[in-house]
C-alpha cells in the first residue's frame, strides 16, 4: 500500500503517501478507519494519526518510517499500541 500514514488536524485528514505526495479529505479519521478496518497493516496509534505498519522501520519514542518521518504513539495506551505492532510483525515475519 502506497500509504504511510494519515493524520488528523481539526476538519482535515491529511493521506501522507510514500512517493512525498500529500492528499486531504474532509472526512472523518475514524470514518476512514472504519473503511479500511479489514487492511490489518494500518494500526490507530496515536488520536490523531493512522499508521501503515509495512512502513515502519523502527520504534523509539515514536515510529520511525521509510521515509524518515516519525509518527508519535499515545502515552495512555502505548503497551497496547506497542503489542500490537508486535505482533503484526511477528506475524509478518513469519510469512503467514
Amino acid at each position: 500500500m502506497k500509504i504511510l500514514y494519515l493524520e488528523s488536524d481539526r476538519h482535515t485528514v491529511t493521506i501522507h503517501m510514500l512517493d512525498g505526495s500529500v492528499l486531504e479529505t474532509a472526512e472523518n479519521l475514524e470514518i476512514l478507519r472504519k473503511k479500511i478496518e479489514d487492511t490489518p497493516i494500518f494500526l490507530r496509534c496515536h488520536q490523531s494519526f493512522l499508521v501503515n505498519m509495512d512502513h515502519i522501520t523502527d520504534v523509539e519514542e515514536e515510529f520511525l518510517l521509510r521515509n524518515g518521518e516519525r509518527v508519535p504513539i499515545r502515552v495512555r495506551g502505548r503497551k497496547d499500541v506497542l503489542d500490537a505492532y508486535n505482533r503484526y510483525f511477528r506475524i509478518k515475519s513469519s510469512g503467514n
